[in-house]
Order: structure tokens, then C-alpha cells, then sequence
């Protein structure tokens, strides 16, 4: 399969992601610059939705900022591999999936539990787009 497409990767995580509440911010490691938002996100992976195109294939260092502490974390920081990239709904966007290559116990747990405090019991319907 040539994950340079533009087009998400036909479903095969084994976690059903949690969309959430409010959007979290999501810096490259040690940076400032803001990378994007987490639209959903589980254990193994997470959606973003960003103003510049991520690039399938390359990996990231990423750390998501929280809005008050888990576990005694203010910030989730991963490791992740770009799947897809393609332009939201809203042209001045664009969504990308992102996969964890290295979960740690830790990094689970805190998403595990941002997944059940800031987690919206109702799947979202993909086709509005991220930033409707």
C-alpha cells in the first residue's frame, strides 16, 4: 500500500477512538509551535486536524497538552507515525491519523483516562468534517 495517498487507509485499529469535548492542543516535542488538535483519540492512535498538511509516513514527537492534570501529567507526550493526510471539510484544514510506535503503560493510561472524562458518548459523523 503506498501511504503517500491522501486518502485514509481502509479501518483496521483494534480500539474504537473517543471523540472529544474540546479540542487539545498538540505541540511537536520541545517546541512551542502549535502542530494541531486532537479530534479523536485512543490508546493506540489519534486523529489531528491541523492548518498545514502532515506528511504520511514520517514520524513525529508530539506532546499533548492537557486541561488540568491525569495522573499527574499536565501533557501526554507520544511518539507517532503519519498514516493519512487529506483536506478537511473546511478548506483551511486538513485532518491526519496518527499511529503510536511506542505505547508506554503510562501514555495509556492517561489517554485512557482523558478518553473517559473528556470523551463524547456519541460517535461524531466523519462526513461534517473536523472543523464544522
Amino acid at each position: 500500500r503506498d501511504m503517500g495517498k491522501s486518502n485514509p487507509p481502509t479501518e483496521r485499529r483494534g480500539t474504537v477512538r473517543r471523540q472529544l469535548r474540546t479540542y487539545l492542543r498538540v505541540f511537536e516535542s520541545g517546541g512551542t509551535i502549535l502542530y494541531g488538535h486532537v479530534v479523536n483519540i485512543a490508546p493506540g492512535g489519534l486523529m489531528l486536524v491541523m492548518s498545514k498538511p502532515a506528511t504520511p509516513g514520517t514520524t513525529v514527537r508530539m506532546r499533548i497538552s492537557l486541561p488540568y492534570e491525569v495522573g499527574g501529567a499536565s501533557e501526554i507526550k507520544i511518539e507517532a507515525l503519519c498514516r493519512w493526510c487529506r483536506p478537511d471539510v473546511n478548506p483551511n484544514f486538513y485532518v491526519a491519523g496518527f499511529v503510536d510506535t511506542k505505547p508506554l503503560p503510562a501514555t495509556v493510561k492517561h489517554i485512557e483516562v482523558v478518553m473517559a472524562e473528556l470523551g463524547l458518548t456519541e460517535p461524531r459523523n466523519e462526513t461534517t468534517g473536523a472543523c464544522s
